[in-house]
């Protein structure tokens, strides 16, 4: 665990890293250039860390309210 969190940190890819609680066990928020850089990622970085079994992948279709932070619109 701690080798593969030291790894993600390291990543430029991944923006934000989250250890859960529950299944998944992490969630990871990756910006890359397109789908061919993420299958790129994917293949090449994201599968081969230590202890990664499974990588399960969910894609974006639309922002319906975006991250304004907490306290926007609230001050």
């Amino acid at each position: 665990m701690t080798e593969f969190e030291a790894k993600v940190a390291a990543l430029p890819q991944v923006l934000e890293a989250h250890r859960l609680f529950g299944d998944p066990d992490y969630l990871l928020r990756i910006a890359v250039a397109d789908i061919t850089a993420y299958e790129r990622f994917y293949a090449e970085t994201l599968c081969r860390l230590p202890g990664v079994a499974q990588v399960t992948t969910h894609l974006t279709m639309k922002v319906v309210k975006g991250n304004r932070g907490l306290l926007a619109g609230h001050e």
